[in-house]
């Protein structure tokens, strides 16, 4: 079984575009949504009305996948990241920054991606004597952020960097095939956004904007001290008042989300 990981980013549409090719062999293209209240709206358009129409016209698979709860009055039924942090009692599943020192652990990538894609997999035929091989989006001037994979039934491999393929080059791969360039694939709320981004959010979708710095807040309240969306360690509103025009920030995050 060969299937690739979409993060439904630049780098996931242009291994698409090479897929449809035949310049790379991955014909199933998987994309683990982390919940239509999380997910950028952006990417969940891109996915639905560009990337899953183009992979059809071109006999690719592309399914959209989300997490299910797996036990309880719930299982079953999809579960969102953002609606774990409500859920939850004390668990802050995100990136988020502390006042000092590392932001606190992640699990969202792997509970709401990766273990996605391999619970597909494994459904699917997979196992460790029969590993499907899936590929990562990371392009060359992401090598870093390679790693191996976290499950025996699923081999990493990674089609942009053996190419030797930029993310420029990914952009002019999907230009060239006649599509869009999607967006930045990220949950709306994640920490590592850039302080840019933070700022065009405020001034173009303010009601967004408005359940993040309350996302904010609640964490902050139910894991008992100061927790921050913002890498500058400041109330995710001040930050943005005192930076506004510091639009030039980029961040990246480690996982496979901005793919």
């Amino acid at each position: 079984m060969r299937t690739f990981s979409s993060g439904g980013g630049v780098q996931s549409i242009a291994a698409l575009v090479l897929s449809a090719q035949g310049v790379i062999d991955y014909p199933v293209h998987l994309f683990a949504n982390t919940g239509d209240d999380s997910e950028n709206l952006a990417t969940l358009d891109y996915v639905r009305n560009v990337a899953m129409p183009y992979a059809n016209a071109h006999g690719i698979e592309f399914f959209e996948l989300q997490r299910t709860f797996k036990r309880g009055a719930m299982r079953g039924r999809p579960e969102t990241l953002y609606g774990r942090m409500y859920r939850t009692v004390r668990s802050v599943p995100i990136p988020i920054y502390r006042s000092g020192g590392y932001p606190l652990s992640r699990t969202c990538t792997i509970d709401f991606k990766v273990r996605v894609i391999v619970d597909w997999i494994t459904k699917n035929g997979a196992s460790p004597e029969n590993p499907a091989y899936t590929g990562v989006g990371f392009s060359l001037d992401e090598w870093s952020r390679v790693k191996p994979s976290l499950d025996d039934a699923q081999i990493l491999e990674f089609p942009l960097i053996d190419l030797r393929l930029t993310r420029t080059d990914c952009q002019n791969i999907i230009t060239d095939a006649g599509l869009s360039l999607p967006s930045k694939s990220a949950c709306w709320f994640c920490p590592v956004t850039s302080h840019g981004e933070w700022v065009r959010m405020a001034n173009e979708q303010p009601e967004q904007f408005e359940r993040a710095c309350k996302l904010e807040a609640h964490l902050s309240q139910k894991y008992g001290e100061p927790l921050f969306l913002h890498k500058q360690r400041l109330n995710l509103r001040e930050a943005v008042r005192q930076f506004y025009f510091d639009l030039d920030d980029v961040s990246e995050c480690v996982g496979y989300c901005l793919t």
